[in-house]
């Protein structure tokens, strides 16, 4: 079905150039790291180079973190699977069970059964192992277990990485290339509060209170007016002593929202990946999608601003994978404006994974990369087959998730989980409640944007129909 040639051209890679650490060159073997919550550890990072100003991570604060951390634990590998794009042979993926039988009844019957060999899937390290580590985001932890690779690549100092993640830094770059938005604020106490909110242009119309650190609109809270109330209080309150400052934005009424990727060279060279335009529900990020143009002309105008940016983040120390979030919105008297700072983040992001996907689809394709909820994965399958069975040359449904469920649903030798067998996409994968199921990916692509959309609306359609029968 996939009329794909059996070598895939090359990804982007972070750059593991000769560098300050080990001058070491780049080794072929890659072991990637998903450390998604890396955010959690940045707030600590931050508070350390913070020291000088005597400021002191709390017993409240650093509770905070430890549950946050503990809760989300799940989340890295859950979200393993999503290296998928990037990943060639001889690769290592930490975080999830190696896959027996993946070429089977799997939740990979779609795509080129070659791509996983060779390719190693592991839940720890194993002893010995050495290799290139590509980590999620660079911390102290993910640093030094490149260096227990062997092999390590040139590494940004972890004190410059949560800098330049934190987004009171994000806030004072707004200052500074005079893009903030009106009666935004940075709030270092909660005395701060009250009056910033009444400084808001119209805070009867929404405001944002964001943490210094947080991921896919994780750690934000919403309001509206200016009286405080006591669970915002209590919000602020462990976030300052948590992570630091926490910024105060307007609502404002969003139209679209894209990712700008760039990669940054150790040697200062400043690359622009490309654009995945966002798809996202309550904050959430849900999905991207990419254009057939290099640059799509509704974002043309942010590329020069989020290269602004960019800079910035390059003279501050860091390189390595770098997205910025814009966005377009309508303004109270209905005209359409760019914010070309939404947020930035220092590390790999799902926009910058969902352009890799360019390199298994021909030249000029457009595409979309969706999570599905775990409960419609039949459907999804269901919709792949027959997109395959059509037999379309310009079309691709790819499901790219395991569509068995995690360990406890269904238990091999020792406990361990194994795939369904042959015949076991015909029926429930899991006895549990659909909701709580783990999402699925699915992969769209089309030589035609026109096309394209129309898969995107066949799969919104039968998610509408399951939801009204």
């Amino acid at each position: 079905m996939s009329g794909f040639p059996a070598e895939l051209g090359r990804n982007p890679e972070p750059d593991c150039r000769k560098g300050e650490l080990t001058g070491l060159p780049i080794a072929e073997r890659r072991v990637f790291l998903g450390n998604f919550t890396c955010e959690l550890e940045w707030g600590k990072e931050w508070f350390r180079a913070q020291s000088s100003q005597s400021l002191q991570l709390s017993t409240e604060g650093g509770a905070l973190l430890v549950s946050l951390t503990d809760r989300l634990r799940p989340l890295n590998a859950g979200l393993a699977w999503s290296w998928l794009p990037m990943v060639q042979p001889g690769d290592l993926v930490l975080g999830v069970e190696s896959p027996a039988g993946l070429s089977l009844q799997s939740g990979f019957p779609f795509l080129p059964r070659s791509r996983w060999q060779g390719i190693e899937f592991r839940r720890e390290l194993p002893d010995g192992a050495a290799g290139t580590l590509v980590p999620w985001g660079w911390t102290l932890t993910a640093s030094e277990l490149a260096r227990r690779l062997g092999r390590p690549p040139a590494i940004p100092s972890p004190a410059v990485v949560a800098t330049v993640n934190s987004r009171s830094q994000r806030w004072e770059w707004e200052q500074e290339l005079g893009i903030a938005l009106p009666g935004s604020r940075l709030i270092a106490r909660l005395a701060d509060l009250p009056p910033a909110l009444q400084a808001l242009p119209e805070p009867a119309a929404g405001w944002i209170l964001k943490a210094n650190f947080g991921m896919s609109g994780r750690e934000a809270i919403r309001g509206t007016g200016t009286t405080v109330t006591e669970p915002q209080r209590r919000f602020v309150e462990q976030r300052l002593a948590a992570t630091g400052p926490l910024v105060l934005e307007p609502l404002l009424n969003a139209v679209a929202e894209a990712g700008v990727q760039w990669e940054l060279s150790a040697t200062g060279t400043i690359t622009l990946v490309g654009v995945a335009e966002q798809v996202a529900a309550g904050g959430s990020w849900q999905g991207s999608r990419w254009s057939n143009e290099p640059v799509p002309p509704a974002w043309s105008e942010a590329i020069e601003a989020t290269q602004r940016v960019a800079q910035r983040v390059a003279a501050a120390g860091y390189f390595g994978p770098l997205g910025i979030d814009v966005m377009r919105y309508r303004d109270a008297a209905g005209r359409e404006r760019l914010r070309p700072l939404q947020d930035l983040n220092a590390r790999f992001t799902m926009g910058r994974l969902t352009l890799a996907w360019r390199d298994w689809l021909p030249a000029g394709w457009s595409g979309a990369w969706r999570v599905l909820p775990g409960g419609i994965a039949q459907i999804v399958r269901e919709f792949c087959d027959e997109v395959a069975r059509a037999g379309e040359q310009d079309v691709r449904a790819w499901l790219t998730t395991p569509t068995w469920a995690p360990a406890g649903a269904m238990q091999g030798k020792e406990g361990s989980t194994r795939p369904p067998t042959r015949g076991a996409s015909q029926r429930p994968l899991s006895r549990g409640p659909a909701s709580q199921l783990p999402p699925v990916r699915l992969l769209l692509a089309a030589a035609d944007p026109v096309r394209l959309q129309q898969l995107e609306e066949a799969v919104a359609a039968r998610r509408a129909s399951l939801a009204g029968g």
